[in-house]
């Protein structure tokens, strides 16, 4: 009965056996780390997620106390401040001036106020105020306007002197004005016209004080 396996004899050069041998066992060793080596681990995506970070709210500090309120009594209100003392000054004494004060009944003196040097007037040199200061009503001519004349005072040939009763106010402006008798032919209201912007040095009353009250205009119409 023949052999399942016949091996044939085959002769090998001396140097070929050792490299053999090497390539052999770097093969076993090769399958061998291959086998034994830690497999990497499968890495999955990395999901970040933003989380706010909200800082640590302070520590409230408790309100201070406001100290009680001192309560003050009457030994401690301030006393008012004292004005300063004012230096005597010379000028006149108020029984210089006129009952309504619209005069002085002495000499003029010291208006200013300035600081008294001591220097005195004798009563016996003041002398009275003049008499009495009261005076009319004086029309001032240049504010007087002519009337002119209608055609029928022309016609009428009107000629003559008319007046005109006037209230003066204390600035000599003319209030009111009536034709004392009436004129005609349409020339009353041209000569109430002139009158009423007519104007006056007021009157003046015992103290040379300006007021109110009526004067007079004449009028002389002469046909040009």
């Amino acid at each position: 009965m023949q052999p399942l396996l016949y091996v044939r004899p085959v002769k090998i050069a001396p140097a070929r056996p050792l490299v053999a041998s090497l390539l052999l066992h770097l093969g076993l060793a090769a399958c061998l780390w291959l086998a034994t080596a830690p497999k990497p681990k499968r890495v999955d995506a990395v999901k970040i997620e933003v989380v706010r970070v909200i800082p640590p709210r302070p520590e409230e500090k408790p309100p201070k106390k406001k100290p009680p309120e001192k309560k003050r009594v009457a030994s401690e209100r301030k006393a008012p401040p004292k004005t300063p003392e004012t230096a005597p000054v010379q000028g006149l004494s108020p029984e210089a001036l006129t009952p309504q004060a619209t005069g002085i009944a002495a000499p003029v003196g010291n208006t200013l106020l300035t600081g008294d040097e001591g220097k005195r007037i004798n009563p016996e040199d003041y002398k009275p105020m003049a008499g009495d200061l009261s005076a009319d009503a004086r029309l001032i001519l240049s504010s007087v306007k002519v009337p002119a004349y209608t055609e029928a005072a022309l016609e009428a040939n009107l000629e003559g002197n008319f007046i005109v009763d006037v209230f003066v106010d204390e600035a000599g402006k003319v209030l009111q004005a009536e034709v004392r008798k009436k004129v005609g032919f349409g020339m009353d209201e041209r000569i109430l016209e002139a009158a009423r912007i007519a104007r006056f040095t007021p009157r003046k009353n015992k103290f040379g004080r300006s007021e109110e009250g009526w004067a007079e205009i004449k009028f002389t119409l002469v046909i040009p």
